[in-house]
């Protein structure tokens, strides 16, 4: 039995509450390679704006000049202010602050800090086009009053367009969202196209804003078509289903063969009879056991779907299970968290330098999304993976 130390356990933690892309060289071109959880070693270099700090952990996640998010270990790191009086620590940063970082990446989007040295004046890059409903706030702030044009699958992004059309990607994750009424239990789900709202947060490059909070004006401007339900998603990534009757799932796999995706339509219509989620890896011959591993969406961009960044679990919980149950017979499957109905959905390849991780296809990650809606399993670290029987 593998035993995971509180060294990896940490890093393991601080991977889970930052994966994202980050704007680093590949791991496959890296040299030195370790044990999970480090996949290598190799120097790196980033400026951006500091987005989250905490100091209990010696951690932060830092948003590139590129819209790259990454995690930084300041734990062993040199933390250098603009205003050099004494030494600085990881509680002396703070959120929005411009800085310039040296470190060892050591997993895809986790960094161990050399140095963290803030920077000012004519070494912070140049501030975006700003839309005509845009207001500049102190300490690196903005406001934005528009219109919501768009919302992304992930129900974390969202497009607003002010009045002169000038368009804006926001990042909903960590916001308070406000809906009409005084509701203040609001989600990227609760929102629809056509809502006047009022965003505040930090401005980053290229467009795009993480939002603190969002507000949804009591009245709405220039309705358009209600957004699309699941079934309408389906429709642009999956051909309609054939008129076939639908079989069993076999507890059986194929090396190297992908098994079919169950029936998108039939699915959304009983989403109510599923107990859990299930991810077929039976006929990935490469599939890794880990602690952490992740559910990604389809290429390009690989979209994180689980776990869930906003909601990671404590060092105990991942020393003593992992935030996944690996199961090696759907019998298992159906006594364990999975429930004796779970919704299995067959992983398309294995991803990450520890191939431990999976990539779903466009249509099953909108079944999965739709699942999460109802069973919030995402919440409860209740996720399956069904592996073949000498793993």
């Amino acid at each position: 039995m593998t035993v995971y130390t509180a060294s990896h356990v940490r890093l393991v933690l601080a991977a889970l509450a930052g994966l994202s892309a980050c704007a680093f060289p590949p791991l496959s071109a890296q040299a030195d390679q370790g044990d999970y959880p480090y996949a290598g070693q190799s120097h790196c270099l980033v400026r951006g704006i500091i987005r989250r700090v905490d100091p209990a952990s010696d951690h932060l996640t830092l948003v590139g000049d590129d819209d790259h998010v990454c995690r930084v270990d300041t734990y062993d790191a040199s933390i250098i202010l603009t205003d050099a009086t004494r030494n600085a620590d990881t509680r002396d940063l703070e959120r929005g602050m411009h800085v310039r970082m040296t470190g060892t990446l050591v997993g895809s989007d986790l960094i161990e800090a050399a140095t963290v040295r803030e920077i000012a004046g004519a070494d912070v890059p140049p501030a975006p086009r700003q839309p005509s409903g845009l207001e500049v706030l102190p300490n690196g702030r903005a406001s934005l009053l528009g219109v919501v044009r768009a919302i992304d699958p992930d129900l974390i992004h969202i497009t607003v367009a002010d009045a002169d059309g000038t368009r804006e990607v926001v990042d909903t994750l960590d916001a308070a969202i406000t809906l009409p009424g005084g509701r203040a239990d609001g989600q990227a789900a609760d929102l629809a196209r056509g809502m006047r709202v009022q965003i505040t947060g930090t401005r980053l490059a290229h467009a795009r804003m993480v939002a603190d909070q969002v507000r949804v004006m009591p009245d709405i401007i220039d309705p358009v078509p209600a957004a699309p339900e699941p079934a309408a998603l389906l429709a642009a990534v999956a051909p309609p289903p054939l008129p076939l009757p639908v079989l069993p799932r076999a507890d059986v796999s194929v090396p190297g063969l992908v098994p079919p995706s169950p029936d998108p339509q039939l699915v959304l219509a009983h989403l109510d009879s599923y107990t859990g989620i299930l991810i077929d890896t039976r006929h990935l011959p490469t599939m890794s056991r880990s602690p952490a591993p992740s559910i990604f969406g389809p290429e390009p961009g690989e979209s994180l779907l689980y776990p869930d960044r906003s909601h990671v679990p404590t060092p105990d919980e991942v020393q003593n299970e992992s935030v996944v149950r690996y199961y090696r017979t759907m019998a298992d499957a159906h006594a364990g968290v999975c429930g004796d109905n779970p919704l299995i959905l067959p992983a398309q390849a294995v991803l990450t330098p520890a191939q431990d991780s999976v990539r779903l296809s466009a249509s099953d990650m909108v079944l999965f999304n739709a699942l999460e809606q109802k069973l919030h399993f995402t919440r409860t670290w209740k996720v399956g993976f069904l592996l073949a029987g000498d793993k």
